[in-house]
Order: structure tokens, then sequence, then C-alpha cells
């Protein structure tokens, strides 16, 4: 089977990470040919180059436009199935499908509408765009949903050909490290892009409330700025509060340097706003760390409460005082022990990936 997969770019995000692995584990079937389109410039940060070594072909474009003249019936003639996971991708998708009706789609839905209007700081641009996206989704031939919360947000917007599979990852390329964790502070790891729906305000104002308390805790955040003004507010509270001392900023960072901090920390946050399902507290698994989390989106789906972490509510000061307990008692210590194995037995990506080949092939019998 020919498959064309058209993303934004690809940039290492989690939405893009879940098709790389699918396309990886395609590969190894030898039962597909494997097409990757991009819609704009990609970050350097990429796939690019792993892409191009494991043997799939990839076209880059700047937009829609470009890429639906790019090529010729032969070559759509050729193509089984076209595979996207957001609006760009979903548009050209449709144009397609109209045009080569012999085409068969799939859409991976990795978010809720409100993320989408909470990172772009616009809640009409953001709302017009993920109800387009639901509207053309309905279009589609299969939609998956990576969480049930996702799930049940299309099946709110009247899309009835979606299913839910879970996000995976490919943990063989983790690196295990002999690294001894710190015991005088307590460390404590965000990751992921310095935004509104991240939160990171909360996790500073968090970590004041522990100072005060008397613990010695750390803060590291791992993540690219991706709204300037956001990033101001929080140099701005760091300052007020005279954190700079416990609070390290690492910027984007590549794949091994990400696992190598996060096997040298204790703690997980991510007290976001909303999330799919999100990677993050699965990476922080691998190596131990339990994760403190709200219970929004997909979160509730990968944190299991006095199993995996705990979780609090981001709206109220008080869900501090859980923390301190969890830390200060030392459960968080205990619960580290079997994550590991949790995070190996319910969101592997060859499980994951398993469940796209067999949609696929159902399309096309």
């Amino acid at each position: 089977m020919n498959i064309v997969f058209i993303l934004p770019s690809l940039e290492k995000i989690a939405p893009v990470t879940v098709i790389v692995n699918i396309i990886s584990f395609l590969l190894k079937t030898k039962d597909a040919n494997i097409i990757v389109m991009t819609l704009q410039g990609t970050p350097l940060n990429n796939y690019k180059n792993e892409l191009l070594k494991e043997g799939v072909t990839l076209y880059e474009y700047t937009s829609i436009k470009s890429a639906f003249h790019a090529k010729d019936k032969a070559f759509w003639e050729t193509i089984d199935i076209v595979h996207i996971n957001s609006l760009k991708p979903n548009i050209l998708a449709y144009f397609l499908q109209k045009k080569y009706q012999h085409l068969k789609s799939l859409a991976t839905i990795h978010s809720v509408e409100k993320i989408d209007y909470v990172q772009s700081r616009g809640f009409l641009k953001g709302n017009f765009s993920y109800r387009l996206n639901a509207l053309i989704c309905k279009k589609r031939d299969r939609v998956v949903a990576v969480s049930l919360d996702v799930l049940a947000y299309l099946t709110s917007m009247k899309i009835d050909n979606a299913l839910c599979i879970q996000n995976g990852i490919d943990f063989r390329n983790f690196k295990s490290y002999d690294v001894k964790k710190e015991t005088k502070s307590i460390h404590l790891v965000q990751v992921g892009v310095l935004n509104v729906n991240k939160n990171q305000l909360y996790s500073l104002r968090l970590l004041k409330y522990l100072l005060n308390g008397g613990l010695d805790i750390k803060l590291h955040f791992l993540g690219a700025t991706k709204d300037e003004v956001y990033k101001e507010k929080l140099d701005e509270y760091i300052h007020a509060h005279h954190l700079a001392n416990q609070v390290i900023f690492y910027g984007n960072v590549e794949f091994l340097k990400l696992t190598e901090v996060l096997s040298s920390k204790d703690i997980l946050l991510m007290p976001s706003y909303s999330e799919g399902l999100p990677l993050s507290p699965l990476e922080g698994y691998f190596y131990g760390l339990p994760a403190i989390t709200s219970s929004n989106g997909g979160l509730k789906e990968v944190n299991i409460e006095d199993k995996t972490g705990i979780f609090v509510d981001i709206q109220s000061d008080d869900s501090f005082e859980k923390v301190k307990t969890f830390i200060g008692s030392g459960r968080y210590k205990a619960l580290s022990k079997n994550l590991n194995t949790y995070a190996l037995q319910k969101f592997n990506a060859e499980e994951m990936s398993k469940r796209y080949y067999n949609l696929y092939r159902s399309l096309l019998d």
C-alpha cells in the first residue's frame, strides 16, 4: 500500500513524533511505501534526516496551494491513502479527495478545541479553526482520536466515523544513564513549549509555596519560547519573588539532552489547561519520575492518582499543600519504582502502530 503523510512540518513535537513512530513501524512491515509532504518551513530541530535515512520520500512545500499543484494525476493514481493530522493538511486532503476519488483518507486528531485557542491567544481564531477541522473530518474515511477525551470531543462535534488509538512512545531509543540523583535538593521538571496552556506560571507559584514551606526545591523548564509576552511574565514573576537561583530554563533541546535531564530529576510537572494525550509524563515514567498534573484532557488517561502521581486543581492555590505533603512525606519515591514497567506495557509505540496498520488495511479491503 502507498501512503502519503501530510504534515504541517517535521518539527520535533508530540503530534509529529507519533506519526514518525507509525512510519518507522510501517517500514519494518515491508508492506508500505511511504511519502511525507510538509506544508510549511521546518525548524532546525526536525525529523528530516531520520526519515531520509530510513528511505522515506520527502517533499517540502510552503502552502496548501503549492502542494496541491505539485503532483499530477499520474502520481496520485499510485497513492492509496492520505494520512493527515492538523487543519492545513486536512484542507489539502479535502481537495485531493474531491479530485482523486479513489483516495482513502485518515485523520489523527491530537487535541480538543480549547487547546488551540489558548495557544493562539485568540478564542475566535482557534474556535473557528477547530470547528472547520471538525467539519472537514466528517469527509475523512476514518478519524482517530489520540485519547478518550479527544474522542468525546469528536463525538460532541457529530463526527461518527471516529475511534480511539492512544499515543505510544518508541522507548527503544531511550538511553539508560548512570546518574545518581541529588539527595539534597528535590528537582521538579516541566517539559513543553512556554505558553499559557502549559501553565508554567502555576509551577512558579508552586515553587514559591514549597520554598516558603521549608522544602529545598529546584525547578527545570524544557521547551521553546513560543509566546514572548508569556515568557516575560514568567521572568517578571521570578524576579519579583527572588527565584532566579531555583529556576533553570533549557530552551528547546535535542532528544538525548531531554532524556539526560529527565534521568536526573525527581518529579515531572504538567499543570496544563488542556492536553490530548501527552507524551511528557510517559517519558518521565521511563526514568521513574512520578507526575504532578492537572486532570484536564488526556492527562487523566496517563496519570493515575496515587499510582503514577497525583492530580492538582490548577485553579486553586489550595492544591499547593497537597503537593507539599506528597513531596515532604516521600510518597513520590515509593511511586517511582513501577513507573517504567507501566509506561512500557501500556503506552508503547509498537502496539499503537499495529492498530494503525490494521486500520490502513481495513480502508483498502
